[in-house]
């Protein structure tokens, strides 16, 4: 088992030592450097950041359309539920077992159903029709649940990315405007004396198929759901990879938002979040003059140590700016 496995093993639970030894695994597994890239497009976000402040968008603007997002995994409804559980909460409800033929297979959902409508005085038509009708409510059950479940999450959360490299091409190109941007560089030693920052940086785990509300609520139903919402956020398919990322999790309701302002004038909006101040910034190969005359100016001001980005035979190395 992974550290990161055994970090969500022990975090996802209601019994405060295991949540203290997860924090504990998890701080002796952070990065020395966390790095932060930029398009510093909007010079007044550039003074704030070299103050220590970052901006915290709203996950609805985040370029992966399924940030933070419980993702239904197919339109078979079986395969958004986990069986052993779905079966223990009919079994306790109604009272007695069922075959175990029934939940063998991926067709499991489907066979229960046919089970009970086989145990009503249907003519074929009718059990047709209300086999349809079945499957049409539980599956906009689902999609509601699931669709509500997701809209929670965007409004409650807010997301800080960051890597674990910086000589990331993609990164540079992608969220450093295509080299033209920047890039900072924060000290983990100074982020770890903010307790609350350090319990609120988790590593984003990389998977095939992102988990689903349903499944999380039936597996975690007698936990206290400790990092809920968190959970989701941490999750992103395998093809984001290359970004090696780090997430600062900030849950507005724990920041002492009240509800009508999460789920009003906040909602679709991002935030400015105190943070550290960077302890470096690197300067995008292609940046052009203006932005590099504006960040020199601002880490003489700030006493932030400043390095030019360069291509070179060795690839995307980092020059040190005397001037």
């Amino acid at each position: 088992m992974s550290w990161k496995d055994e970090f969500l093993k022990l975090y996802l639970t209601k019994d405060a030592e295991n949540i203290k030894k997860a924090l504990k695994l998890k701080q002796e597994n952070l990065p020395q450097k966390f790095y932060r890239y930029r398009t510093a497009t909007d010079t007044k976000y550039l003074e704030s950041e070299f103050c220590g402040n970052i901006f915290l968008p709203y996950i609805g603007t985040l370029n992966d359309p399924f940030d933070t997002c419980s993702v239904l995994n197919s339109n078979r409804l079986g395969d958004n539920f986990a069986p052993r559980v779905f079966r223990e909460d009919l079994e306790d409800q109604l009272g007695y077992k069922l075959p175990d033929e029934l939940f063998l297979g991926a067709n499991w959902y489907e066979k229960t159903t046919e089970f009970f409508l086989s145990k009503q005085l249907l003519n074929i038509e009718e059990y047709q029709e209300m086999k349809k009708i079945l499957k049409d409510e539980a599956e906009g059950v689902m999609k509601r649940t699931n669709s509500s479940f997701n809209e929670k999450a965007w409004a409650l959360l807010r997301v800080a990315c960051f890597s674990e490299k910086l000589n990331n091409l993609p990164m540079w190109n992608h969220y450093a405007n295509a080299h033209k941007g920047i890039c900072f560089e924060y000290d983990i030693k100074n982020i770890m004396e903010n307790t609350n920052l350090t319990n609120r940086i988790f590593p984003v785990y990389y998977v095939d198929r992102l988990p689903t509300a349903a499944q999380f609520l039936e597996k975690h139903r007698k936990d206290a759901f400790v990092g809920m919402f968190e959970y989701f956020a941490i999750h992103k398919l395998e093809d984001w990879s290359y970004e090696k990322e780090w997430r600062l999790v900030i849950n507005l309701m724990h920041e002492n938002h009240r509800l009508e302002e999460v789920f009003g004038p906040l909602n679709g909006q991002g935030i400015n979040y105190e943070f550290v101040r960077p302890s470096k910034v690197y300067i995008g190969a292609k940046a052009p003059e203006a932005l590099r005359k504006t960040v020199r100016n601002l880490s003489h001001r700030y006493d932030v140590n400043i390095l030019q980005m360069q291509y070179t035979e060795y690839g995307l190395q980092a020059i040190p700016i005397t001037n």
